[in-house]
Protein backbone atom coordinates (compact mmCIF):
# COMPACT_ATOMS: atom_id res chain seq x y z
CA UNK A 1 0.00 0.00 0.00
CA UNK A 2 3.12 2.52 0.88
CA UNK A 3 4.82 1.86 -2.09
CA UNK A 4 1.44 2.58 -4.19
CA UNK A 5 1.19 5.80 -2.56
CA UNK A 6 4.88 6.55 -3.28
CA UNK A 7 4.27 5.45 -7.00
CA UNK A 8 0.90 7.79 -7.16
CA UNK A 9 3.26 10.78 -5.53
CA UNK A 10 6.01 10.44 -7.97
CA UNK A 11 3.89 10.39 -11.14
CA UNK A 12 2.08 13.70 -9.97
CA UNK A 13 5.38 15.13 -9.24
CA UNK A 14 6.35 13.85 -12.87
CA UNK A 15 2.59 15.72 -14.02
CA UNK A 16 3.83 18.93 -12.57
CA UNK A 17 7.39 19.35 -13.71
CA UNK A 18 5.30 18.86 -17.18
CA UNK A 19 2.64 21.26 -16.99
CA UNK A 20 4.98 24.70 -15.38
CA UNK A 21 6.61 24.98 -19.19
CA UNK A 22 3.49 24.17 -20.45
CA UNK A 23 2.05 27.13 -18.97
CA UNK A 24 5.00 29.44 -19.59
CA UNK A 25 4.39 28.66 -22.88
CA UNK A 26 0.65 29.71 -23.19
CA UNK A 27 1.93 32.79 -20.93
CA UNK A 28 4.70 33.76 -23.51
CA UNK A 29 2.15 33.17 -26.15
CA UNK A 30 -0.42 35.79 -24.56
CA UNK A 31 2.43 38.23 -23.90
CA UNK A 32 4.06 37.81 -27.31
CA UNK A 33 0.45 37.87 -28.78
CA UNK A 34 -0.10 41.36 -27.06
CA UNK A 35 2.82 42.78 -27.38
CA UNK A 36 2.24 42.93 -31.01
CA UNK A 37 -1.12 44.81 -30.37
CA UNK A 38 0.16 46.88 -28.43
CA UNK A 39 -0.18 49.31 -31.23
CA UNK A 40 -3.77 48.67 -31.30
CA UNK A 41 -5.85 51.48 -29.10
CA UNK A 42 -8.44 49.87 -27.46
CA UNK A 43 -11.13 51.35 -24.67
CA UNK A 44 -13.36 50.06 -22.62
CA UNK A 45 -16.78 51.02 -22.64
CA UNK A 46 -18.22 54.06 -20.25
CA UNK A 47 -21.54 53.11 -18.48
CA UNK A 48 -23.83 55.74 -17.56
CA UNK A 49 -27.66 56.39 -17.62
CA UNK A 50 -29.36 56.99 -20.65
CA UNK A 51 -31.91 59.09 -20.18
CA UNK A 52 -35.32 58.96 -23.33
CA UNK A 53 -36.24 62.97 -22.83
CA UNK A 54 -37.64 66.12 -24.33
CA UNK A 55 -35.79 69.35 -23.86
CA UNK A 56 -37.26 72.64 -23.25
CA UNK A 57 -37.14 75.88 -21.02
CA UNK A 58 -39.06 76.22 -17.93
CA UNK A 59 -39.93 79.58 -16.23
CA UNK A 60 -40.43 79.26 -12.47
CA UNK A 61 -43.56 81.10 -10.86
CA UNK A 62 -42.65 82.16 -7.32
CA UNK A 63 -44.73 83.39 -4.82
CA UNK A 64 -42.72 86.69 -4.46
CA UNK A 65 -43.04 90.14 -3.45
CA UNK A 66 -41.43 93.70 -4.91
CA UNK A 67 -39.91 96.32 -3.23
CA UNK A 68 -39.02 99.75 -4.75
CA UNK A 69 -37.50 102.97 -3.49
CA UNK A 70 -39.64 105.43 -2.57
CA UNK A 71 -36.82 108.29 -3.33
CA UNK A 72 -33.76 109.03 -5.21
CA UNK A 73 -30.87 108.29 -2.52
CA UNK A 74 -28.45 105.41 -1.70
CA UNK A 75 -29.15 101.97 -0.48
CA UNK A 76 -27.13 99.68 2.58
CA UNK A 77 -28.05 96.55 1.87
CA UNK A 78 -28.20 94.22 4.79
CA UNK A 79 -28.54 90.68 3.40
CA UNK A 80 -26.72 88.52 0.88
CA UNK A 81 -28.46 87.62 -2.14
CA UNK A 82 -30.57 83.93 -1.54
CA UNK A 83 -30.12 83.99 2.25
CA UNK A 84 -33.48 83.61 4.13
CA UNK A 85 -34.32 86.12 6.97
CA UNK A 86 -37.24 86.29 9.43
CA UNK A 87 -40.53 88.46 9.85
CA UNK A 88 -39.50 91.83 10.70
CA UNK A 89 -36.06 91.63 9.55
CA UNK A 90 -33.77 95.17 8.71
CA UNK A 91 -33.63 94.19 5.10
CA UNK A 92 -32.04 98.03 3.79
CA UNK A 93 -31.49 101.32 5.13
CA UNK A 94 -32.25 103.85 1.96
CA UNK A 95 -30.46 106.93 2.83
CA UNK A 96 -32.71 109.75 0.39
CA UNK A 97 -30.56 112.62 -1.22
CA UNK A 98 -32.12 115.56 1.13
CA UNK A 99 -29.29 116.60 3.55
CA UNK A 100 -30.73 117.14 7.13
CA UNK A 101 -27.81 118.57 8.91
CA UNK A 102 -29.30 121.60 9.14
CA UNK A 103 -32.71 120.54 10.36
CA UNK A 104 -30.78 118.45 13.29
CA UNK A 105 -29.45 121.86 14.21
CA UNK A 106 -32.32 123.76 14.49
CA UNK A 107 -33.94 120.74 16.43
CA UNK A 108 -31.03 120.58 18.58
CA UNK A 109 -32.26 124.85 19.29
CA UNK A 110 -35.67 124.05 19.23
CA UNK A 111 -35.28 121.23 22.20
CA UNK A 112 -32.84 123.62 24.17
CA UNK A 113 -35.28 126.28 23.98
CA UNK A 114 -37.96 123.80 25.48
CA UNK A 115 -35.33 122.67 28.69
CA UNK A 116 -34.44 126.39 28.79
CA UNK A 117 -38.30 127.43 29.48
CA UNK A 118 -39.05 124.20 31.68
CA UNK A 119 -35.85 125.28 33.33
CA UNK A 120 -34.05 121.88 33.19
CA UNK A 121 -31.09 123.57 31.25
CA UNK A 122 -28.41 125.50 33.50
CA UNK A 123 -25.77 127.00 31.51
CA UNK A 124 -24.16 128.11 34.77
CA UNK A 125 -23.57 124.74 36.21
CA UNK A 126 -20.57 122.96 35.46
CA UNK A 127 -21.63 119.73 37.44
CA UNK A 128 -23.56 116.99 35.25
CA UNK A 129 -26.38 115.07 36.79
CA UNK A 130 -28.19 112.27 34.73
CA UNK A 131 -31.74 112.10 34.31
CA UNK A 132 -34.53 109.77 34.61
CA UNK A 133 -35.41 110.39 30.52
CA UNK A 134 -31.48 109.57 30.18
CA UNK A 135 -31.63 106.70 31.83
CA UNK A 136 -34.59 105.35 30.15
CA UNK A 137 -33.26 106.38 26.48
CA UNK A 138 -29.99 104.68 27.41
CA UNK A 139 -32.08 101.45 28.35
CA UNK A 140 -34.13 101.89 25.47
CA UNK A 141 -30.99 101.70 23.18
CA UNK A 142 -29.39 99.29 24.41
CA UNK A 143 -32.78 96.49 24.20
CA UNK A 144 -33.13 97.63 20.83
CA UNK A 145 -29.32 96.60 19.94
CA UNK A 146 -30.08 93.37 21.54
CA UNK A 147 -33.08 93.01 19.27
CA UNK A 148 -30.81 94.15 16.13
CA UNK A 149 -33.45 97.01 15.38
CA UNK A 150 -31.27 99.34 14.16
CA UNK A 151 -33.76 101.69 13.12
CA UNK A 152 -34.66 101.96 16.94
CA UNK A 153 -31.61 102.28 18.35
CA UNK A 154 -30.47 105.45 15.78
CA UNK A 155 -33.84 107.33 17.21
CA UNK A 156 -33.10 106.77 20.36
CA UNK A 157 -29.39 108.29 20.26
CA UNK A 158 -30.59 110.88 18.68
CA UNK A 159 -33.28 111.50 20.97
CA UNK A 160 -30.69 111.06 24.00
CA UNK A 161 -28.98 113.84 22.10
CA UNK A 162 -31.09 115.94 22.30
CA UNK A 163 -32.27 115.30 25.84
CA UNK A 164 -28.64 115.61 26.70
CA UNK A 165 -27.80 118.87 29.13
CA UNK A 166 -25.47 121.13 26.87
CA UNK A 167 -24.31 124.77 27.69
CA UNK A 168 -26.41 126.77 24.74
CA UNK A 169 -25.69 130.31 24.03
CA UNK A 170 -28.98 132.05 24.78
CA UNK A 171 -28.41 134.27 22.02
CA UNK A 172 -28.88 131.44 19.42
CA UNK A 173 -32.26 130.67 21.16
CA UNK A 174 -32.88 133.71 21.93
CA UNK A 175 -35.91 134.10 18.92
CA UNK A 176 -37.11 130.89 19.97
CA UNK A 177 -37.46 131.50 23.82
CA UNK A 178 -40.64 133.88 22.61
CA UNK A 179 -42.29 131.23 21.44
CA UNK A 180 -45.32 129.29 23.57
CA UNK A 181 -44.34 125.88 24.99
CA UNK A 182 -47.04 123.93 22.59
CA UNK A 183 -45.69 125.69 19.64
CA UNK A 184 -41.72 124.44 20.90
CA UNK A 185 -43.30 121.19 20.74
CA UNK A 186 -45.25 121.08 17.22
CA UNK A 187 -41.83 122.42 16.04
CA UNK A 188 -40.26 119.97 17.63
CA UNK A 189 -42.08 117.07 16.71
CA UNK A 190 -42.65 118.97 12.70
CA UNK A 191 -38.60 118.25 12.68
CA UNK A 192 -38.28 115.24 13.92
CA UNK A 193 -40.90 113.94 11.69
CA UNK A 194 -39.03 115.61 8.66
CA UNK A 195 -35.37 114.25 9.89
CA UNK A 196 -37.38 110.88 10.07
CA UNK A 197 -38.23 110.89 6.40
CA UNK A 198 -34.30 110.44 5.12
CA UNK A 199 -34.03 107.45 6.13
CA UNK A 200 -36.52 104.79 4.92
CA UNK A 201 -36.07 101.27 6.31
CA UNK A 202 -36.56 98.06 4.74
CA UNK A 203 -38.26 95.05 7.32
CA UNK A 204 -39.10 91.69 5.64
CA UNK A 205 -42.89 91.59 5.97
CA UNK A 206 -42.92 87.85 6.23
CA UNK A 207 -40.44 85.22 6.67
CA UNK A 208 -38.79 84.39 2.78
CA UNK A 209 -35.62 84.52 0.99
CA UNK A 210 -33.97 87.84 -0.23
CA UNK A 211 -33.22 87.62 -3.91
CA UNK A 212 -31.96 90.91 -6.25
CA UNK A 213 -32.28 89.12 -9.71
CA UNK A 214 -35.73 91.52 -10.35
CA UNK A 215 -36.58 90.60 -13.41
CA UNK A 216 -39.62 92.75 -14.26
CA UNK A 217 -41.62 89.31 -15.32
CA UNK A 218 -43.04 88.58 -11.28
CA UNK A 219 -46.13 90.38 -12.66
CA UNK A 220 -46.05 87.47 -15.59
CA UNK A 221 -44.87 84.36 -13.97
CA UNK A 222 -47.09 84.30 -10.84
CA UNK A 223 -50.45 82.43 -8.81
CA UNK A 224 -52.50 84.74 -9.74
CA UNK A 225 -51.95 83.82 -13.26
CA UNK A 226 -51.17 80.35 -13.72
CA UNK A 227 -54.84 80.24 -16.02
CA UNK A 228 -53.12 82.82 -18.70
CA UNK A 229 -49.87 81.36 -18.82
CA UNK A 230 -49.92 79.59 -21.98
CA UNK A 231 -47.52 78.78 -25.07
CA UNK A 232 -48.23 82.35 -26.72
CA UNK A 233 -47.84 84.11 -23.41
CA UNK A 234 -44.56 82.33 -22.43
CA UNK A 235 -43.11 83.23 -26.09
CA UNK A 236 -44.23 86.76 -26.27
CA UNK A 237 -42.11 87.10 -22.42
CA UNK A 238 -38.84 84.99 -23.09
CA UNK A 239 -36.63 87.47 -21.90
CA UNK A 240 -35.26 87.28 -18.30
CA UNK A 241 -32.82 90.25 -17.61
CA UNK A 242 -32.21 90.49 -14.23
CA UNK A 243 -31.80 94.28 -12.89
CA UNK A 244 -29.11 92.90 -9.88
CA UNK A 245 -28.27 94.66 -6.81
CA UNK A 246 -27.41 98.66 -7.19
CA UNK A 247 -26.39 101.06 -4.50
CA UNK A 248 -27.54 104.32 -6.13
CA UNK A 249 -31.28 104.23 -6.96
CA UNK A 250 -34.12 106.34 -8.39
CA UNK A 251 -37.51 106.75 -7.24
CA UNK A 252 -39.58 103.46 -7.93
CA UNK A 253 -36.39 101.53 -9.15
CA UNK A 254 -36.64 97.79 -7.59
CA UNK A 255 -34.30 97.15 -4.33
CA UNK A 256 -35.12 93.69 -3.82
CA UNK A 257 -37.99 90.98 -3.20
CA UNK A 258 -38.91 88.42 -0.68
CA UNK A 259 -39.55 84.71 -2.08
CA UNK A 260 -41.50 82.25 -0.03
CA UNK A 261 -39.69 78.73 -1.25
CA UNK A 262 -41.45 76.40 0.48
CA UNK A 263 -43.77 75.67 -2.58
CA UNK A 264 -43.51 76.82 -6.38
CA UNK A 265 -44.36 76.01 -9.68
CA UNK A 266 -42.57 75.81 -13.13
CA UNK A 267 -44.14 76.42 -16.21
CA UNK A 268 -42.88 74.31 -19.19
CA UNK A 269 -43.88 74.75 -22.96
CA UNK A 270 -44.24 72.00 -24.96
CA UNK A 271 -44.60 71.72 -29.54
CA UNK A 272 -45.52 67.88 -29.01
CA UNK A 273 -49.22 66.49 -29.51
CA UNK A 274 -47.91 63.00 -27.74
CA UNK A 275 -45.96 64.56 -25.09
CA UNK A 276 -49.08 66.55 -24.21
CA UNK A 277 -51.55 63.68 -24.11
CA UNK A 278 -48.57 62.14 -22.14
CA UNK A 279 -48.63 64.45 -19.36
CA UNK A 280 -52.41 64.94 -17.62
CA UNK A 281 -53.25 67.01 -14.46
CA UNK A 282 -52.17 64.54 -11.50
CA UNK A 283 -49.27 62.79 -13.60
CA UNK A 284 -45.76 62.91 -11.54
CA UNK A 285 -42.87 64.38 -13.39
CA UNK A 286 -39.32 63.16 -13.47
CA UNK A 287 -37.18 66.37 -14.46
CA UNK A 288 -33.65 67.26 -15.13
CA UNK A 289 -32.67 71.28 -14.52
CA UNK A 290 -29.66 72.74 -16.28
CA UNK A 291 -28.12 69.09 -16.73
CA UNK A 292 -27.55 68.52 -13.54
CA UNK A 293 -30.18 68.78 -10.79
CA UNK A 294 -33.12 65.93 -10.46
CA UNK A 295 -36.54 67.31 -9.50
CA UNK A 296 -39.56 65.00 -8.56
CA UNK A 297 -43.07 67.31 -9.51
CA UNK A 298 -46.82 66.64 -10.42
CA UNK A 299 -48.58 68.75 -13.29
CA UNK A 300 -51.79 70.75 -11.78
CA UNK A 301 -52.78 71.72 -14.81
CA UNK A 302 -52.22 71.87 -18.62
CA UNK A 303 -53.28 75.01 -20.44
CA UNK A 304 -53.17 74.16 -24.55
CA UNK A 305 -52.86 76.87 -27.30
CA UNK A 306 -53.56 74.41 -29.72
CA UNK A 307 -53.56 70.24 -30.37
CA UNK A 308 -49.49 70.33 -30.55
CA UNK A 309 -48.88 73.61 -28.47
CA UNK A 310 -49.38 73.80 -24.51
CA UNK A 311 -48.32 74.54 -21.19
CA UNK A 312 -47.55 72.32 -18.65
CA UNK A 313 -47.63 73.86 -15.21
CA UNK A 314 -45.74 71.80 -12.83
CA UNK A 315 -46.14 72.01 -9.24
CA UNK A 316 -42.70 71.57 -7.12
CA UNK A 317 -41.99 71.93 -2.91
CA UNK A 318 -37.73 71.49 -2.98
CA UNK A 319 -34.69 72.37 -4.28
CA UNK A 320 -35.26 75.98 -5.14
CA UNK A 321 -32.40 77.46 -3.81
CA UNK A 322 -30.28 74.83 -6.35
CA UNK A 323 -32.04 77.06 -8.67
CA UNK A 324 -30.67 79.90 -7.68
CA UNK A 325 -33.91 81.78 -7.98
CA UNK A 326 -33.42 82.26 -12.41
CA UNK A 327 -36.51 82.50 -13.98
CA UNK A 328 -35.61 80.93 -17.22
CA UNK A 329 -33.77 77.65 -17.13
CA UNK A 330 -33.33 74.48 -19.42
CA UNK A 331 -35.37 71.37 -18.36
CA UNK A 332 -35.60 68.32 -19.49
CA UNK A 333 -39.03 66.15 -19.47
CA UNK A 334 -38.05 62.75 -18.41
CA UNK A 335 -40.09 59.74 -20.39
CA UNK A 336 -37.44 56.73 -18.51
CA UNK A 337 -33.91 56.30 -17.33
CA UNK A 338 -31.69 53.39 -18.19
CA UNK A 339 -28.29 52.15 -17.71
CA UNK A 340 -26.03 52.42 -21.07
CA UNK A 341 -22.71 51.91 -22.28
CA UNK A 342 -21.03 55.35 -24.21
CA UNK A 343 -18.31 53.79 -26.40
CA UNK A 344 -16.54 56.17 -29.28
CA UNK A 345 -18.43 57.00 -32.40
CA UNK A 346 -15.38 55.94 -35.13
CA UNK A 347 -15.18 52.36 -32.93
CA UNK A 348 -18.71 51.48 -35.10
CA UNK A 349 -18.41 48.90 -37.85
CA UNK A 350 -20.88 47.49 -40.32
CA UNK A 351 -20.55 43.64 -40.69
CA UNK A 352 -23.32 41.98 -42.92
CA UNK A 353 -25.68 44.73 -42.57
CA UNK A 354 -25.49 44.67 -38.52
CA UNK A 355 -24.09 48.00 -36.59
CA UNK A 356 -21.23 46.53 -34.03
CA UNK A 357 -17.63 46.94 -32.84
CA UNK A 358 -14.44 44.77 -32.82
CA UNK A 359 -13.36 44.12 -29.32
CA UNK A 360 -9.72 43.12 -28.56
CA UNK A 361 -9.79 39.61 -26.11
CA UNK A 362 -7.09 38.92 -23.69
CA UNK A 363 -5.24 36.53 -25.95
CA UNK A 364 -5.31 38.81 -29.11
CA UNK A 365 -8.06 37.10 -30.77
CA UNK A 366 -10.13 39.75 -32.54
CA UNK A 367 -14.23 39.54 -32.30
CA UNK A 368 -17.33 41.36 -33.50
CA UNK A 369 -20.30 42.62 -31.28
CA UNK A 370 -23.54 44.09 -32.22
CA UNK A 371 -24.72 47.06 -30.70
CA UNK A 372 -27.94 49.14 -30.70
CA UNK A 373 -27.62 52.70 -30.89
CA UNK A 374 -29.61 55.04 -28.67
CA UNK A 375 -28.34 58.32 -29.33
CA UNK A 376 -25.05 59.26 -31.60
CA UNK A 377 -23.04 62.09 -32.46
CA UNK A 378 -19.68 63.03 -33.85
CA UNK A 379 -17.66 61.85 -31.30
CA UNK A 380 -19.83 59.51 -28.72
CA UNK A 381 -22.00 57.00 -29.40
CA UNK A 382 -24.70 55.94 -26.26
CA UNK A 383 -25.32 52.37 -26.96
CA UNK A 384 -27.31 49.82 -24.96
CA UNK A 385 -26.33 47.11 -22.61
CA UNK A 386 -29.39 44.91 -23.32
CA UNK A 387 -31.23 42.68 -21.56
CA UNK A 388 -30.42 40.91 -18.40
CA UNK A 389 -28.31 38.55 -19.76
CA UNK A 390 -26.52 41.16 -22.19
CA UNK A 391 -28.51 40.43 -24.95
CA UNK A 392 -30.19 42.38 -27.86
CA UNK A 393 -32.44 41.98 -30.84
CA UNK A 394 -31.37 42.52 -34.53
CA UNK A 395 -33.32 43.27 -37.52
CA UNK A 396 -34.39 39.53 -37.91
CA UNK A 397 -36.00 39.66 -34.04
CA UNK A 398 -32.78 37.18 -33.35
CA UNK A 399 -30.93 37.60 -29.78
CA UNK A 400 -27.46 38.50 -30.28
CA UNK A 401 -24.95 38.85 -27.76
CA UNK A 402 -23.89 42.93 -27.34
CA UNK A 403 -20.69 44.73 -25.71
CA UNK A 404 -20.06 44.05 -22.05
CA UNK A 405 -18.71 46.45 -19.43
CA UNK A 406 -14.82 44.70 -19.56
CA UNK A 407 -14.62 43.91 -23.41
CA UNK A 408 -11.68 46.20 -24.93
CA UNK A 409 -13.41 47.76 -27.95
CA UNK A 410 -11.23 48.39 -30.55
CA UNK A 411 -10.87 52.54 -31.40
CA UNK A 412 -9.63 52.78 -35.01
CA UNK A 413 -10.65 49.45 -36.45
CA UNK A 414 -9.61 50.01 -40.07
CA UNK A 415 -8.11 46.98 -42.03
CA UNK A 416 -9.18 44.90 -39.10
CA UNK A 417 -11.22 41.75 -39.28
CA UNK A 418 -12.85 39.30 -36.88
CA UNK A 419 -10.73 36.00 -35.91
CA UNK A 420 -7.68 37.84 -36.35
CA UNK A 421 -5.01 37.33 -33.94
CA UNK A 422 -3.27 40.68 -33.41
Amino acid sequence: MEKEKRKRAYKLKRLRLLLIPLALVIIFSIFTNRKTAKNIATNLPIKTEYLDKVDSKGYLILKEKVYTSQGDGVVDYNVRDGERVPKDYIVANLNLMSDSEDLKKELLKVQSAIEYKNQSLNPSTSSFVITDKEINLINSIQDSLVRDNMQETLLAIETLELNTKKNVDISEISDLINLSNQELEDRRDDLSKEISTNNVVYKAEDAGIISYKVDGLEEVYNEENIEKIDYQLIMDNQKSASLGQRNSVKMGDPLYKIIDNFTYAMAIPVEDEKVLKTYSKDKAVDLLINSKISLKGRVSRVNRTSESKGVLIVSLNDKLSELGYDRVLNVSLIESRSDCFVIPTKAIVEVDNQTGVYILELNGLVKFRPIEILRQNEIDTTISIGDEKGYIKNKKGEDLRTLSAFEEVIIEPENIEEGEIL
